[in-house]
């Protein structure tokens, strides 16, 4: 599915699931806004 120009917005981007989830978001064309409690990536 490609999400050309839409918005993601993912918590919890800097670790685990949601790391990925925003990695995979990305890939797919979404523009992404990403949460995270650390600046580890």
């Amino acid at each position: 599915m490609e999400l050309n120009n839409a918005v993601a917005v993912v918590t919890g981007a800097n670790r685990g699931f949601g790391r990925h989830l925003a990695a995979q978001l990305v890939e797919r064309g979404a523009k992404r806004n990403s949460c995270a409690d650390s600046t580890t990536w």
